[in-house]
């Protein structure tokens, strides 16, 4: 698999569905603040919605 990166101007969640790319990872979104980290787990439940495949890695974890 080749990787990709989302451009620059993908800054909304709303304009990241819709970039044309079907799966994410999101690494290092967990941990620090806590208001962060369940941004993050909403992104992943957005992102599910709207049919793509996401996960959010940390040191201990993955998920989807």
């Amino acid at each position: 698999m080749a990787k990709q990166t989302a451009p620059a101007k993908a800054n909304t969640v709303d304009s990241l569905s819709r970039t044309g790319f079907e799966k994410f990872l999101i690494l290092g979104g967990v941990g620090g603040r806590f208001d962060h980290t369940m941004g993050n787990v909403s992104l992943l439940l957005f992102l599910k919605e709207a049919g793509k495949k996401a996960t959010l890695c940390d040191d201990y974890s993955d998920m989807e």
